[in-house]
């Protein structure tokens, strides 16, 4: 504590110099105080104490105790739905451009120079040119998305890989249960740590548009389920199934993807984006880089944000221009907003309030919230280009994140959720049990004098189980 107290004060500068959200991390206990929940046992915390970064430790510790029958009972259902989820692999022999049909291995070829360890995708928004024979180069169709981008390359398998290591790793967070630890080691070992399986840790070909890239900057957005990944991880330390080898093989394969990000010309043109993808950049980056204890890396992260981030895409009235030019202009603005939420979150660790900093004219990450809140909550008609129809519930996740020092956002949340049609089946159980500075909904819901077992959500939201994916 006190090396990582001191490398933070190097990272900042002086403690008369540095900015005034730069603080100090609050006492152990100060979340629950603000949150209204109990202490947790302290025999629980020395029990096992989970090493996660955008989960929070206390509200996973305390949820397990309360033992909330329903929700237990769903999250069981996904966990079990996720045990059919087999070996899954990018390598394929004489692949070529991502393309796989069925995710089968061809065993026939045995040269392995031409085994390909590299993850390849399909660019979600371009399609065949209709005007040319061979239907290259690829034309952009916005908001339409190429069925390829499913059926070709390995997107779906990771994404299916993903998901299922963090639910599975919940549910044998609460359960204790085995099977679950056991088949999620299988996951990760397959895609990750197996020499004859694993993924290279980088994204070289990610989002292909083929006869113009083979890979961009942009695919950097195929991998942003992995920062819940490497909190799944911390909850499977401990079980007999994932062993100490195991760990330090996913801490090396992340530093190395880390590096890759840091150093790569498609990091660093998705760095430089200055949209959605641009804090979807600083949120993978500095979720790693605390994983593989590199904090002044993701500390520099969180001290450029107010900077290069909220100074320039976020308005004054909390609008996100860049997000608003989109044919889905709601989704996109909820995708950035939780994005910029996740690194708030994620600068907690080291000490740093970014959900308090706000630039001389008004902009701040609050700010991004109330503007799309008012909607939301039905108070004005979104204005702006919106292809789909428009879904308050994507606003849901972000909200739950900011009430870690906006506690009344918790109750936005909990109010947004029943307003919405099919009420809580469409929102994930997952992120009940897990989600950090949340005044849990659980919670909320007793005090409403709410029966638990009308609590019944479903697991496949984003944030922590589902994902927006985006050109």
């Amino acid at each position: 504590m006190c090396l990582l107290f001191w490398s933070w004060l190097v990272a900042v500068g002086s403690v008369e110099e540095r900015p005034y959200w730069a603080t100090a991390r609050p006492p152990k206990d100060w979340f629950n105080r603000t949150r209204g929940l109990p202490d947790v046992k302290k025999t629980e915390l020395k029990k096992r104490d989970p090493r996660v970064f955008l989960m929070d430790a206390e509200v996973l510790l305390w949820n397990r105790q309360e033992g909330w029958k329903a929700p237990l009972l769903e999250l069981k259902k996904a966990a079990d739905k996720a045990l059919d989820i087999g070996p899954r692999t990018v390598v394929r022999l004489g692949k070529e451009d991502g393309g796989k049909d069925d995710g089968a291995k061809d065993d026939g070829a045995k040269d392995e120079d031409k085994v390909d360890h590299s993850y390849h995708s399909v660019g979600p928004y371009w399609w065949p040119d209709p005007l040319k024979a061979d239907g290259l180069p690829y034309v952009w169709k916005p908001g339409k998305v190429n069925p390829d981008r499913k059926k070709k390359g390995d997107f779906f398998h990771f994404k299916e890989v993903v998901e299922g290591v963090t639910t599975l790793s919940l549910a044998y967070w609460f359960t204790s249960n085995e099977t679950y630890a056991a088949h999620a080691a299988m996951l990760v070992r397959t895609w990750y740590l197996d020499d004859a399986t694993k993924m290279d840790p980088q994204l070289e070909y990610a989002q292909e548009i083929p006869g113009l890239r083979k890979g961009r900057g942009d695919g950097i957005i195929d991998s942003d389920g992995q920062p819940n990944l490497v909190d799944a991880i911390g909850l499977l330390e401990g079980s007999e199934h994932f062993t100490k080898q195991d760990l330090n093989k996913t801490v090396i394969w992340f530093s190395d993807f880390l590096k890759w990000l840091q150093f790569s010309d498609n990091g660093q043109e998705e760095r430089n984006h200055v949209n959605n993808h641009g804090i979807e950049y600083d949120a993978q980056t500095a979720a790693y880089a605390l994983f593989v204890q590199q904090e002044d890396v993701a500390t520099n992260i969180f001290l450029e944000l107010p900077r290069r981030r909220i100074a320039t895409q976020i308005e004054s009235d909390g609008s996100q221009p860049f997000e608003l030019q989109r044919d889905k202009s709601w989704d996109y603005s909820c995708l950035s907003t939780l994005r910029f939420a996740q690194v708030a979150s994620l600068a907690l660790n080291v000490g740093l309030d970014l959900w308090t900093y706000e630039t001389p004219d008004g902009r701040s990450i609050k700010k991004a919230i109330d503007f799309l809140l008012t909607f939301a909550q039905g108070h004005k008609t979104w204005p702006y280009p919106q292809s789909v129809p428009l879904n308050p519930r994507k606003l849901v996740l972000p909200l739950y994140l900011a009430a870690q020092r906006h506690p009344a956002y918790a109750d936005a949340a909990l109010s947004i959720i029943h307003n919405s049609t099919n009420n809580l089946k469409k929102c994930s159980s997952l992120s009940w049990w897990a989600l950090p500075g949340i005044v849990s909904p659980l919670a909320h819901l007793k005090k409403k004098k709410t029966d638990d077992t009308d609590i019944i959500p479903q697991a496949g939201r984003g944030g922590v189980v589902g994902k927006q994916h985006q050109a």
